[in-house]
């Protein structure tokens, strides 16, 4: 179990240096079941699985508070080590006070002098559940969002690659949303369907009522909670609506699937989840690549059946020269190997090739 770190304190003792009317006083008789707020650390993950408290912030909600940079935020001061605080525009906070979420909010998480490592973020929240509210922490670098508990204690891992995209000072935000109160939202999801076909997993759905609706995100995730963006398709806006799209390249026993709606006034609506087990449909063996061509240096290599061992790829351009090499582990089964390459890889038609531990090579042809 974690013990309160000092950054507590300091940030307690900053409450009560402050005499604010109608701000409750942390160490005063007002119980502290009254308050509302959103504690974010960042702790370092030993491999033994214990963590060590590196930086955080806090944010307290309020009627009386402001979402406009004032005296009554507090500044954060940088140190040595990694630091992890609250951006507000270009100013960096260790203590912010909003004003109570209505409908929307959307607080700006920054990240900075990390190293290539293992991390956890710590979201504590406290009286935040109110009806319709949903809260996710965004990760640009994975395109994940992982839905937030509003009352209660919350652990992300994250891991520092040698990917500079991975280190991005502004790689996390938490997103709030209520649809209770929007009430904008004139969408009806009538029916949302995932099945198998041969190797590939359809998904379709169907709309009504659509009105200034922008387009649909459809989102896949292993586990049920953390989902990734895999298409986005525009919406027609008829008052009666199919979609349809396939996953070529499903992955795991099990496969959950979502679709997110956007409204050209930015507002969101996702449709309820879908789960697919495949456990039991056979799968072809062999390696594939995906997307191709390649969006953003974005490579997945799928193995199905394939021998287990260490797998060594190789990108070479059409001189037969090798852009780029790396290793990787395969245990066996249906698994995607996300290939991180670094280099910036000018547009064409490369080779990339994948030996397999017996020694057989087998070339994909890829388009950057």
């Amino acid at each position: 179990m974690k013990k309160p770190s000092i950054l507590f304190v300091m940030i307690f003792a900053c409450f009560q240096a402050k005499s604010l009317p109608k701000t409750i006083n942390i160490f005063s008789s007002q119980p502290v079941t009254d308050l509302v707020l959103l504690s974010s650390n960042l702790y370092a993950l030993q491999k033994d699985g214990t963590t060590i408290l590196l930086d955080g912030g806090l944010t307290q909600f309020s009627p009386d508070f402001s979402n406009n940079l004032d005296s009554l935020d507090i500044r954060k001061m940088s140190n040595f080590s990694e630091n992890f605080g609250l951006s507000r525009g270009t100013t960096t906070l260790v203590v912010e006070r909003r004003k109570t979420i209505a409908v929307a909010d959307t607080i700006f998480l920054k990240l900075w002098q990390t190293h290539q490592r293992e991390y956890q973020l710590e979201f504590i929240t406290m009286n935040l559940e109110q009806p319709g509210l949903e809260g996710y922490l965004e990760d640009k670098y994975l395109q994940t969002q992982s839905p937030l508990n509003l009352n209660g204690t919350n652990h992300i891992n994250f891991s520092i690659t040698s990917n500079p995209a991975s280190a991005d000072i502004y790689r996390f935000r938490i997103i709030f949303t209520n649809t209770a109160k929007a009430g904008i939202l004139p969408l009806t999801f009538v029916s949302v369907k995932a099945y198998q076909q041969n190797n590939a997993i359809n998904v379709d759905w169907k709309t009504e009522d659509e009105s200034n609706m922008k387009h649909y995100d459809v989102e896949r995730s292993l586990d049920g909670t953390s989902f990734v963006k895999m298409a986005t398709l525009t919406a027609y806006n008829r008052s009666s609506n199919s979609y349809h799209w396939t996953d070529h390249h499903p992955v795991g026993q099990n496969s959950y699937y979502r679709i997110r709606s956007t409204q050209m006034d930015g507002e969101i609506k996702y449709s309820e989840v879908v789960k697919i087990n495949t456990t039991n449909k056979g799968t072809v063996p062999g390696i594939s690549l995906f997307p191709n061509p390649v969006t953003c240096n974005n490579i997945n290599l799928k193995m199905t059946n394939q021998e287990p061992g260490t797998y060594k790829v190789r990108l070479i351009n059409r001189y037969g020269q090798t852009i780029t090499f790396q290793s990787l582990n395969y245990e066996g089964g249906s698994n995607v190997k996300k290939l991180d390459f670094t280099e910036i890889i000018p547009p064409g038609i490369y080779h990339l090739e994948v030996m397999k531990p017996t020694g057989e090579k087998k070339v994909i042809n890829i388009m950057f």
